[in-house]
């Protein structure tokens, strides 16, 4: 084995670490760890001799490639894998919510009209998504605060079960200010996950998350969500972390893991324009220690473990987000887009699901499918191409007025779990 037919990728990603190693990481093939000796790095950065048994550790885990071995071949491979194929559904039944967070990307006001969509809409959405998706679909209600317009909501789901019975997943995201005994009886018996939103502890929660009034919301949220354990409904919990709460997201998820015992926690990262690279940085570092505490609950936490388990599954996370080919996002009106996020604004939004001509063959459709890292001349270059998985077209838009650039908060956040997991494989290596 010559070291003078190999040559190192320029898909490595190097750190170093404590006793004079180096931690390596590459995603070729696999999601590969390797460390190694300081000196041996910087012998294979200077295309120096090593010993065979650094060449064989590094040619197995392909940190060392053929010399005529393409990255970008490989990396346009996965092409093949970016399809317009739906399997989910967002139903925007609501645009209004009883709640003014401080860091919702809806920028609803106050003495404006908004709208609520009719159940007949839901339905045509409903036959639409049907017959347009994959067998494993779902179909996810959202607002605003869906459960603000309950008569659809009932409706629909009941809709939906008198048609597939169990055969489509159902979910509904809210503030947790609408259930009641009415709609708890209801759920019972349709298989509806419900997941909730709160922000942490009364006081962490109320300083963001408040009525128009400027009241907290956090006891009527608190009392629907014990409301629901009750009957046999163990909810999950959707935190925002925003700058109320990113300094206490340990206390934040001890609350979670002690006092409530969710079915599961997804944390999400404010997105917009507060949503600067040092609040990620600070989000990140604690959000790890966060999903530690969950974890040792046995509690799974979406946000950390998404990556996790592509890193230990063998698996690539090439898509961040369903928008990018996979879901459909129906407004009240009956307008069609990719993405939730733009619902208020129209950007993206087309057509209308009433209309029993209507075909999802937009180039809106199209190009949000092509919105991936990997046609990215940039992100081609970067060793976390396969493990970003592009992060959020909306930060693109509102950084740069364009969703085809890089969201750069999600390369912050992707580099710091790798670190992350590099320290943690390390610890374990040493001990």
């Amino acid at each position: 084995m010559d070291s003078n037919d190999y040559r190192l990728t320029f898909l490595t990603y190097s750190k170093k670490l404590e006793n004079n190693f180096v931690g390596l990481y590459n995603p070729i093939g696999d999601h590969n760890f390797l460390f190694i000796p300081e000196n041996i790095f910087e012998k294979v950065l200077k295309s120096k001799e090593i010993s065979n048994q650094s060449l064989e550790k590094l040619i197995e885990k392909n940190f060392l490639v053929p010399k005529n071995f393409s990255e970008e071949k490989y990396l346009d491979s996965f092409k093949k894998e970016l399809k317009l194929e739906i399997h989910l559904m967002y139903l925007l039944i609501n645009q209004n919510c009883n709640l003014r967070c401080d860091y919702c990307f809806e920028n609803l006001k106050e003495n404006h009209s908004y709208f609520q969509m009719p159940l007949e809409t839901a339905r045509n959405s409903i036959d639409f998504f049907l017959k347009s998706s994959s067998p494993e679909r779902k179909i996810i209600f959202y607002g605003g605060e869906p459960l603000m317009n309950k008569k659809t909501f009932l409706g629909a789901v009941k809709y939906i079960r008198d048609k597939e019975e169990d055969k489509t997943k159902i979910s509904v995201v809210t503030n947790g200010t609408f259930v009641d005994n009415q709609l708890v009886n209801f759920l019972k018996g349709q298989n509806v996950d419900i997941a909730i939103s709160i922000d942490g502890p009364k006081n962490i929660h109320d300083s963001a998350r408040r009525y128009l009034s400027g009241e907290g919301s956090f006891e009527n949220v608190i009392k629907s969500f014990y409301l629901l354990k009750e009957e046999g409904i163990i909810p999950s919990i959707s935190c925002t972390i925003g700058e109320h709460n990113v300094n206490e997201l340990e206390e934040v998820a001890t609350f979670f893991a002690n006092e409530l015992k969710p079915l599961s926690v997804g944390f999400n990262i404010m997105i917009g324009e507060k949503s600067t690279e040092n609040f990620v940085k600070k989000a990140s570092s604690n959000l790890f220690k966060a999903y530690k505490i969950l974890k040792e609950s046995g509690i799974y936490e979406d946000r950390v473990m998404r990556r996790l388990e592509s890193i230990f599954n063998g698996k690539f996370y090439l898509k961040e987000c369903a928008a990018y080919g996979n879901q459909i996002a129906v407004r009240y009106d009956g307008k069609i887009g990719p993405c939730h996020a733009f619902c208020s604004k129209g950007d993206y939004f087309f057509g209308n699901i009433n209309d029993p001509n209507f075909k999802l063959n937009s180039n809106i459709f199209h190009d949000w499918t092509n919105r991936n890292q990997i046609y990215n001349e940039t992100c081609r270059k970067c060793p976390f191409v396969l493990l970003c998985g592009g992060g959020c077209a909306h930060n693109s838009k509102v950084e740069f007025e364009d969703i085809n650039e890089i969201d750069k908060n999600i390369c912050v956040h992707t580099k710091m779990l790798v670190d992350w997991v590099m320290e943690e494989l390390w610890k374990k290596k040493v001990k």
